[in-house]
């Protein structure tokens, strides 16, 4: 009898020796998933946080690209290296970064397509996460302001008896009477009067306006004297360098890569491709003609793409244009009653401009250093419409505008 007792005791013993081990697995078990579990919600946070970090990589290089426009993708983005590739960490979190890299998609067109590739990364747990963007033009957005000056240290001087400079968008109908017939059209926002790249030139750009002119647009729509200082903004847009860049895309996609030189062309205006080259204005000839470099009239318009290398370039009273005028001229003199719709671009730094008479711009100008003097009265005017008209100025031998656009994205997805 005590045997059989004894032994149900130990039998006892063995079932909570075993129900412990049972405890202690389950306990094992849910300590592990528990951990699993943990380890899987910090690859989660830290893959969203590697994914966040790409996507914000994609956006920063848009905002750059867009900031400036895009001629030729390959030309003013990649080449230049306009999109910093080192590894960039994303603020307030040390452990969270991005690296950029860009380039023209496989059977793209380099002129209208880049491909963008984002690589995010939480180094904690080594998460990262790829995104590759396709980028195409989208359609012309516009200018930065009447007039942009897009040196980053020089501003010049503004001069003369009196100006206006209007970031109001303005309809040109018609260039050839004096003044031009153009009404305002309120449909597309005022951009500024003079738009520059940085603050230190945008405070020396008012003092140097102080008492000068009209100088109304964006934070000041007129009328004149504005509230508190002229409408001139800082803004991320085209350098100088950018500027050039723009001039040698515009040149080689209307048949004129090399330039304009007398040894391709011959004589004082000669046609390359669809670039009329300009050697010596008619104002620098006898005879007192006028320059004329295209029309905007209600008869029909005629846009040219013109260069002009006359180092003292002059245009006498009834001279006119529209389409896209570029002066590589270390002096340029508007006389009388000149009057452009379209871009009109000033490579030399130190170009010295004058204004004799009313000349008449629509559009927009782009200047690194205006030394603007003489006894006339200037007229910048933006215009949305002539911008329009300069884009598509000349046959477009490879079939894009000739203006900066911004880029837009066809295709998203993760490699």
């Amino acid at each position: 009898m005590k045997s059989i007792v004894h032994n149900q005791r130990g039998f006892a013993l063995l079932a909570v020796f075993m129900l412990l081990l049972l405890s202690l697995a389950l306990g094992a078990a849910t300590m592990l998933f528990t951990l699993l579990d943990f380890k899987a919600t910090g690859h989660f946070t830290t893959g969203n946080q590697a994914l966040a970090a790409s996507e914000a990589g994609i956006f920063d290089a848009l905002n750059i690209i867009n900031a400036r426009g895009v001629v030729n993708f390959q030309n003013d983005v990649i080449t230049p290296g306009l999109i910093p590739t080192p590894s960039t960490t994303v603020n307030g979190y040390s452990s969270v970064n991005y690296q950029l890299a860009v380039t023209t998609p496989t059977g793209g067109n380099a002129w209208l397509d880049g491909l963008l590739t984002s690589t995010g990364k939480q180094d904690l747990l080594s998460g990262q996460r790829v995104v590759q963007v396709r980028l195409v033009r989208d359609k012309l957005q516009g200018g930065p302001g009447a007039l942009h000056l897009s040196n980053d240290n020089a501003v010049g001087t503004f001069g003369g008896n009196s100006m206006i400079i209007d970031g109001n968008n303005w309809t040109v109908s018609d260039i050839t009477p004096n003044p031009p017939l153009a009404t305002l059209d309120p449909s597309v926002p005022m951009r500024p009067a003079i738009s520059t790249r940085n603050d230190t030139v945008s405070a020396q750009v008012v003092s140097s306006l102080a008492g000068q002119g009209t100088v109304i647009g964006l934070g000041c729509p007129g009328p004149s004297p504005c509230p508190s200082t002229p409408s001139v903004y800082t803004t991320a847009s085209a350098s100088t360098a950018d500027l050039n860049r723009f001039v040698a895309d515009i040149l080689s996609n209307n048949g004129a890569a090399a330039g304009c030189s007398s040894v391709n062309g011959g004589g004082k205006e000669f046609w390359l491709g669809n670039v009329h080259c300009i050697s010596q204005t008619n104002g620098n000839q006898s005879g007192n003609k006028s320059d004329l470099w295209g029309v905007v009239a209600p008869t029909g318009n005629t846009l040219n793409v013109t260069y002009v290398t006359d180092p003292t370039a002059k245009m006498n009273g009834g001279s006119y244009g529209a389409g896209i005028l570029i002066f590589d001229s270390a002096q340029v003199t508007f006389g009388g009653s000149f009057a452009f719709c379209g871009w009109v671009l000033f490579k030399q730094t130190n170009a010295i401009i004058n204004f004799n008479g009313t000349p008449n711009i629509y559009g927009e100008v782009l200047s690194p250093l205006p030394s603007n003097t003489g006894g006339g009265s200037i007229n910048i005017k933006y215009s949305q419409d002539c911008l329009a008209k300069a884009d598509a100025a000349g046959s477009g031998i490879n079939g894009v505008g000739n203006l900066p656009h911004p880029m837009k994205i066809s295709n998203w997805a993760e490699p």
